[in-house]
This record gives C-alpha cells, structure tokens and sequence, in this order.
C-alpha cells in the first residue's frame, strides 16, 4: 500500500520516548466518542502535523492516557467529506478513510497488533505474530467510540470531522506482544506505539499522517515507530 505523505512532529520516534500518564479515577469519564472528557484526564497530547500542498486539514490530534486496565488513545480528525462505505467488522477499512494503530513491545516486528475504526464506528482488528504475517480472524476485546460532525458518504455536503476513543485491555496487549507485565506494565515500561489517520481527499488518492512517520512506504515499518513511556 502506498504513503504519500508519512510525516509527523520530529520527537517520539525513536530516541525520545512520549511520556504518558496513569490516570487514578475515571468515574466521570463517558466512553463516547466525544473526547470533551479527555481534558480532565490530563494524558499526554501530540499533534500529527500535515505538510502544504498534501489538502488535508492542517493537523490531526492524538492523546494517550493508561491506568491499571487499558491503555487509552483518543483521535480528533477534521475532514470536510466523510467518506467510507465499509459497514462489515473485519472489513479491508486501510482502502478507504480510517483511524489506525500498532502496538508492540520493541522494534523487532513481530508480535504486534493492529487496530482500525472507520467513521461509521466499524473496526478491523489482526495480530502478527511475525512481521506482516498476521491472523485476522482473531478478534480484539478493545472498545471503541465515534463521533461525528457531519454525515458519512454525502459528497454534496460540507462535514467537520470526527473524533474517535480506543482503549486496548493491558491484558490482551500483554498476552499478544513480548510486553513483560503482570499485567498491568509497571510505570516505566516502554512500549511501541504507531498512530495513522488514512485520508482519501476528494475520494481518489490515498494520503496517511503518521504520528511517527515510517521512513519508508510501509505502515507495518517499526524502526521509527514512537517510543510510549508509562508514568
């Protein structure tokens, strides 16, 4: 698959890790997919920055947060046409817009996993066991939430985006990739993490924003892959 545009804040690939924080109390927290609720929880915020000339929306914004059950990302993706008619769980959501993630203990590119969710709240889930050799039929028990700002697949309307929530079990994270936890990860564990908004401007060519860009045109690419520091 094709990148035309992989690029992101220079820092959290490798060498300076994202530090994100554990959060104690999330009594108040509605998992919804409307992320008003993440300013109370205080995770870590980075910006996926797009370049001139790609017609995208300026930036794309991702937060991260964990406590003792799941890691939790959290996207806000600005897009004026709302596009993708995969209705099925499992469907290939890479070919047309959609929210994605990797996560894996280390750089090694085995033992990871990949997660997407499309506007329309449908997710594709698969691991590897070795580097792209995955097992989609293996079904996540992660959650997700989507809000959206407009309408899906009216291409005569103008749309302002979405917003989308993702928490992966620490326990599924620990059993799938070579992650050491009891679980959960002690604070100071590292992990990998990559982060792609897919986007289909005009509904033709393919443009992705990588919260790490991959170096190369491969989204399964670990060597740049953001480093996770737990606090």
């Amino acid at each position: 698959m094709p990148l035309l545009a992989l690029l992101a804040v220079a820092h959290g690939g490798m060498g300076t890790p994202y530090v994100i924080r554990q959060v104690d109390d999330l009594d108040d927290y509605v998992f919804d997919g409307a992320i008003d609720d993440w300013r109370g929880v205080r995770p870590m915020r980075v910006t996926v920055k797009n370049r001139p000339g790609n017609h995208l929306p300026a930036t794309a914004s991702v937060w991260l947060a964990w406590d003792a059950a799941n890691l939790y990302v959290a996207a806000r993706l600005p897009d004026d046409d709302l596009f993708t008619e995969f209705t099925q769980q499992d469907d290939p959501l890479y070919r047309q817009e959609a929210f994605e993630l990797f996560v894996a203990a280390d750089g090694s590119g085995s033992r990871y996993l990949e997660y997407q969710v499309s506007a329309r709240g449908v997710t594709f889930d698969a691991r590897f066991p070795q580097y792209r050799r995955g097992d989609e039929a293996w079904d996540s028990r992660w959650r997700t939430a989507v809000a959206v700002d407009g309408t899906i697949d009216e291409p005569g309307d103008r749309d302002r985006g979405w917003t989308v929530e993702v928490a992966l079990p620490w326990d599924e994270l620990c059993a799938e990739t070579a992650l050491t936890c009891d679980p959960p990860p002690a604070a100071g564990a590292r992990l990998r993490i990559n982060a792609f908004r897919i986007e289909r401007p005009g509904r033709k060519g393919m443009v992705g924003l990588a919260l790490s860009p991959t170096l190369r045109p491969d989204f399964h690419a670990w060597e740049n892959a953001a480093e996770l520091e737990l606090r």
